[in-house]
């Protein structure tokens, strides 16, 4: 099979490099630097247990470029790996590039509205949300970590059914992948998982599991993951489990285990849920981005 994985950070990097592992034809869309570097070093994948190994991707720095290389042997998917915040522009090139008749996409961003912008352009057939568990890094020399191996992809769809090639493809490239019926479901259970010690730790520029010893803070978070849950239940979605993430659990325990039982558990749990990495707007706001 052959895909476009564009906007690749960590995330879309794991993704590509796991898939042209196992025999995929793979074309990375990222920035100038790293393009230039995966063209001449190939990109490298650790795995939690050390195991590491280095494919040659095809790796270009625009949405042109990389269409272009599938004029001849279209491209069967294309995943939108880029931050939420970054889908706006993405979607400006995308109809300036690939107005009608775009491969199937598959989105990983977090939060909630990306799937919805693009169905105002685009098919609702055509759009396949996914939330991503794997907690992935980028380390100075330019490899890509993979934090913890129990965690994976969860896909949907927002009309129609989930592609089995794609689900059979991700789970024989090594990504744990699971289809799930309602994507609201998927994607509101993901936002309250990572809700958990991200604002805050990028607000006070300390790690989760910091925070999360101090019982104000504790208080404070608590309080925002019951108003997210509370959102949910106006809405009617219901909160679902997703690889590497025993949400429906979590989410009892928070509701009915008296706070000074609850507080040093989560603060372990947080903690381990992201490996080594930091929060993802804790890590934005430290790079600079606004």
């Amino acid at each position: 099979m052959k895909f476009l994985i564009y906007g690749a950070g960590a995330v879309g990097c794991y993704i590509g490099v796991q898939l042209c592992h196992a025999g995929h034809d793979v074309v990375l869309i990222t920035r100038p630097n790293l393009a230039e570097q995966i063209s001449q070093r190939g990109l490298t994948l650790v795995t939690p247990s050390g195991v590491s190994f280095t494919e040659h991707l095809v790796a270009v720095s625009s949405l042109r470029q990389g269409l272009l290389l599938g004029e001849e042997h279209p491209f069967d998917y294309m995943f939108l790996t880029m931050k939420a915040y970054d889908i706006p522009d993405a979607l400006n090139e995308l109809l300036a590039f690939c107005p009608q008749d775009p491969p199937v996409m598959v989105t990983v961003q977090n939060g909630i509205g990306t799937e919805e912008k693009l169905s105002e352009h685009y098919p609702e057939e055509i759009i396949l949300p996914g939330s991503f568990t794997v907690p992935v890094s980028f380390r100075a020399d330019g490899s890509v970590h993979e934090e913890r191996d129990d965690c994976g992809f969860a896909i949907s769809t927002m009309s129609g059914r989930i592609p089995a090639d794609l689900v059979n493809a991700l789970n024989e490239a090594g990504i744990n992948t699971t289809a799930i019926k309602n994507y609201q479901s998927m994607k509101w259970s993901k936002l309250l998982v990572n809700s958990m010690g991200n604002a805050t730790a990028a607000i006070v520029n300390r790690p989760p599991d910091v925070l999360y010893k101090y019982k104000p803070i504790f208080k404070l978070e608590m309080r925002m993951v019951k108003e997210i849950q509370e959102v949910m239940d106006k809405m009617g979605v219901s909160v679902i489990d997703l690889p590497g993430a025993s949400t429906k659990k979590l989410m009892t325990a928070i509701r009915w285990v008296p706070d000074g039982l609850l507080q040093s558990q989560l603060a372990k749990q947080v903690s381990k849920g992201r490996g080594d990495k930091l929060p993802s707007f804790q890590v934005d706001l430290n790079a600079g981005k606004r």
